[in-house]
């Protein structure tokens, strides 16, 4: 059987997930993560332990399947680093993009004028969010033993590992969220990597999203040598690719733990309005060009549906939380606001709280439900507007994925709020699908990227309904209780 076999490294879990040429999901194999503090505070992972699980995965797929894939496609979160020796070994950890201990050194790099600089070049916020501050940090606290290390994204480790240390490489996705690369030169700054104290570091090759001249070299994989690396992707990007909607003006909402809306914008990079929306780029067919994209991210999520689960303890499971929620008169409810890890687009303010407003005595389990899901819906519609006004035609249509969107009742109150039409996407999951569409690109095996993800069919469509007037009366709610939120902290 001919397959291609995708290698997914996100934050909470690594898998390997396998797929026939026809898009057929065919083997998954999944290892848990964890994290930890550093003795600076900074969040981590382990680097080891990362590429250790994902090649326990490889060794699972393989032994089931009995046989080797075409080619390899990799696809990763995108903002975590740490720094290689020559070799491809490292004694630091993996410093995590979850973590936010650099906020006060980003506002003194605001305050010093780094912000403009670091949006003309590549479209980003000096946010702790990306890789450049804790680089910054790490430089600080271990200089001597920093100077000569190579810098490294999860997508040049593991091609570090795929290359037993010979090919120390990126692609302009994973290095567009790093703060330290130049989006329309396709290459690292000077200028940004001398403001992030980064000039002792490395930084990898960047090799296009679809590498021709990428293989497998490890003595832990001696049955893959000779393999293609075919497919490089960060994780939203692959999710794009993965949903079909690559085209200029095309765009689509991932709601996993947050919820992360990507519009692509062609061979035009837009510089956003506001801080609080990326120019991120969507990926690269060459070392030259570059597809682009907007982007705009909600921290909170799946994490709220989890809260409301398992802390909470309002409901026993997420197939509750629909019939539950839709006995709910809207114009009732209560409003929440998601801020569990602070509110991203387009506010991006870290420290807040999730907020409840509207408690009565007679306020039921019930609302509460409908809150939380109504709290996510107005969080990403307040993303749809800020990134609608940066494009030269409206969105009309917008494709999702992510456990969230089991739930068909956001997605209807999605349409509704958003007033355009939800596309739910027949995969749930579009990231391992979106590297894979990217490596039968690659190959040669379809002609477009569309093609490629042709099988990541629509699911279901939901069309606006209901009042409109009452919809904006209702978000004009929740952008009062956000404000007040984002004042109380």
């Amino acid at each position: 059987m001919e397959y291609i076999l995708a290698l997914d490294a996100g934050t909470s879990s690594v898998r390997t997930v396998a797929f026939d040429t026809t898009g057929r999901q065919i083997h998954i194999s999944q290892r848990e993560l964890g994290v930890f503090y550093d003795s600076h505070g900074t969040l981590c992972q382990s680097p080891q332990l990362l590429i250790t699980e994902l090649f326990q995965c490889v060794k699972d797929t393989l032994a089931h399947l009995k046989t080797l894939p075409l080619a390899l496609a990799i696809t990763n979160q995108r903002e975590s680093f740490t720094l290689l020796n020559s070799g491809g070994d490292t004694s630091f950890p993996l410093f995590s993009w979850q973590d936010r201990s650099t906020e006060d050194l980003c506002a003194n790099l605001i305050a010093e004028g780094a912000e403009e600089e670091s949006l003309l070049e590549n479209g980003l916020p000096v946010d702790p969010y990306f890789s450049g501050p804790k680089v910054r940090k790490v430089v600080a606290n271990s200089a001597t033993e920093t100077a000569g290390t190579h810098f490294a994204t999860v997508d040049t480790l593991i091609c570090s590992a795929l290359t037993g240390g010979k090919r120390l490489v990126t692609d302009p996705t994973n290095a567009s969220r790093t703060l330290m690369f130049n989006t329309k030169t396709l290459q690292f700054s000077p200028t940004l990597l001398e403001i992030f104290n980064a000039n002792s570091i490395v930084m990898p090759e960047v090799v296009p999203s679809f590498p021709k001249d990428l293989f497998v070299d490890t003595a832990e994989l001696p049955e893959l040598t000779g393999i293609p690396i075919a497919a490089i992707l960060g994780d939203q990007q692959a999710s794009l690719v993965g949903q079909s909607v690559t085209n200029s003006g095309a765009g689509k909402v991932t709601y996993g733990t947050g919820a992360f809306l990507v519009v692509s914008t062609g061979e035009i990079r837009v510089t956003p309005k506001a801080r609080t929306i990326f120019s991120t780029i969507a990926y690269s067919s060459d070392a030259k060009t570059a597809t682009y994209a907007l982007e705009g991210a909600a921290f909170s999520a799946g994490s709220a549906l989890l809260w409301l689960k398992d802390k909470a303890k309002l409901v026993d499971s997420y197939d509750e939380i629909d019939a539950i929620a839709q006995t709910v008169p809207r114009n009732t409810a209560p409003v929440f606001v998601p801020a569990f890890d602070g509110i991203g687009s387009p506010y991006l303010v870290s420290k807040t709280q999730a907020a409840l407003f509207g408690l009565s005595q007679s306020t039921s389990k019930a609302e509460i439900v409908f809150s939380v899901l109504e709290g996510i819906v107005n969080n990403v519609e307040d993303i749809i507007e800020e990134v609608a006004s940066h494009l030269p035609t409206p969105l009309n249509a917008l494709r999702v994925d992510g456990g969230v969107t089991r739930s068909s009742y956001l997605c209807q109150l999605q349409a509704n709020s958003s007033d355009i039409e939800i596309h739910r996407s027949i995969l749930r999951e579009s990231t391992a699908f979106g590297a894979f569409a990217a490596a039968m690109y690659s190959i040669g095996l379809s002609p477009t990227l569309e093609e490629a993800a042709s099988a990541n069919t629509v699911d279901e469509v939901y069309l606006p309904s209901g009042s409109r007037v009452q919809n904006k009366q209702r978000h004009a709610l929740w952008d009062d209780r956000v404000e007040r939120t984002i004042s109380f902290h």
